[in-house]
Formats: structure tokens, C-alpha cells, sequence
């Protein structure tokens, strides 16, 4: 129980520095200067920068502790509990052969498009868009299936 009431003070304590930052960065966004050929500047005043970085510096600091607990949580989990790695693995191979599936349905070809102003991409990157795209669909796919077929095994059922 004590834990959980100083992790719950912590996460007001976050809240509460993030609300703070968000103000000062919203306070001082009102001075930029959009202006830019007059003053040959961006961003106007150096205030601006400060907040910016200020604001961006506080989010990566929060960035940076979400990764760490995603990493280091399910490590902990994983030594206090061995026999679940077995599903842990089965469930890493399986998004493995997705990916494996997805990237060999990935053609790698650009669209042909009347677009004015297109960036030619290399056939790789193109490729490895395809395969994201691809287990995206395969993904949402399973996801609508799985909710149809729970949907239809629960009016059988009861």
C-alpha cells in the first residue's frame, strides 16, 4: 500500500511540473513573430526558443522514462516468473512471421502518381513501408475477425 501511495504522489508530481511547463511554453507562444520577411527571423523573441526547449527537453525526459520502464518492467516480470517465457517467445515468433509474411508480399515499387512534386524513395525504403503497411492490414484484419467471431460464438453460446 505505501508504494502505491508514493507512486501516486509522483504521478501528481509529474502532472503538475508538465502542467506548469505547458503554460509557460503557451504563454510565451503568443510572442512569436510571424512576420518573417520583415524581421528576417522565425521565431521572434529568444523567449520562444527558451520555452520551446524547455517544453521539448521535459518531453524527451519523459520519453526517455516511459522506454526505460517498458524495458525494464517486463524484465523484472520475466525473472520473477520463468515459466511464462515460453509465451512470451511463442508470442515474439509469431509477430516475427508476421513481418516475414508481410515483407514478402511488399512488391518495393514506387505508385505511379500525378503528383507534382515527388521525392524519388529508394526501392528499400519503399519496400519497408509496404511491410509496415501490409502487417498493419494483417493486423486490423485478425483484430475485425476476432470481434466478428467472438460476436457470433456468443449468440451460439447463449
Amino acid at each position: 500500500m505505501a508504494k502505491i501511495f508514493k507512486l501516486k504522489y509522483l504521478l501528481y508530481l509529474l502532472f503538475a511540473v508538465s502542467a506548469v511547463l505547458v503554460i509557460y511554453f503557451l504563454t510565451n507562444a503568443g510572442t512569436i513573430d510571424m512576420d518573417f520577411k520583415a524581421n528576417n527571423k522565425a521565431l521572434g523573441s529568444p523567449a520562444v526558443y527558451t520555452s520551446l526547449s524547455v517544453f521539448l527537453g521535459w518531453a524527451y525526459i519523459l520519453l526517455g522514462g516511459a522506454f526505460l520502464l517498458a524495458v525494464i518492467l517486463p524484465l523484472i516480470y520475466m525473472i520473477k516468473n520463468p515459466q511464462n517465457l515460453k509465451k512470451m517467445f511463442v508470442s515474439i515468433g509469431l509477430v516475427v512471421v508476421l513481418f516475414v509474411i508481410a515483407f514478402l508480399f511488399a512488391k518495393g515499387e514506387p505508385l505511379l502518381s500525378n503528383a507534382v512534386a515527388v521525392q524519388e524513395a529508394s526501392s528499400q525504403s519503399i519496400k519497408t513501408i509496404d511491410t509496415g503497411l501490409i502487417a498493419t492490414y494483417i493486423l486490423m484484419l485478425t483484430a475485425f475477425s476476432a470481434i466478428v467471431w467472438g460476436g457470433i460464438r456468443s449468440l451460439f453460446k447463449n
